[in-house]
């Protein structure tokens, strides 16, 4: 079956989690193309960087060894978690709901830290800093400064 047909034949625009497992390697591109034709332009930017991550992990053997950790490929499991966590965040943030904002952005900081991607978590963790400074939430300051502050450490 084609899972753009899966998509649009589904109710409420996407198919279950069940479902979306048992996509192709296409549902990536489907999966993008659904956020964007639901109207989520920014959570279609991020989705789609975190689905086109270079694999880096393959190691060349005539290549020098980056200094640099690997940039991890997002697991097919997770995408539709990453998707909806996404697209809740910035349908939250179209309602002025910071503290759902920031819940999505946070989950999202912990799946990637959980996956050591620690870059990719930074950046959600900053993206809770940010709408913690925006509505002058002092305790989720307080949170995602500590959180950002150590992933930072995890870094290097």
């Amino acid at each position: 079956a084609d899972p753009l047909a899966l998509l649009k034949a589904a109710s409420g625009g996407l198919p279950e989690v069940a479902e979306v497992a048992a996509l192709p390697a296409a549902d990536k591109h489907s999966l993008c193309l659904q956020v964007l034709t639901d109207g989520y332009v920014q959570s279609f930017v991020d989705f789609f960087y975190l689905t086109h991550k270079p694999d880096t992990s393959a190691s060349h053997e005539d290549e020098e060894p980056s200094s640099e950790p690997d940039r991890l490929v997002l697991p097919a499991e997770h995408l539709e978690f990453v998707r909806a966590s996404l697209c809740e965040a910035e349908a939250a943030r179209r309602q002025s709901e910071t503290k759902a904002v920031f819940g999505s952005y946070h989950v999202l900081a912990e799946l990637f830290a959980t996956m050591t991607d620690y870059k990719t978590s930074v950046y959600f963790r900053e993206k809770c800093l940010e709408i913690s400074k925006l509505v002058a939430d002092v305790e989720g300051e307080l949170v995602a400064s500590r959180e950002l502050g150590g992933a930072h450490e995890k870094l290097g």
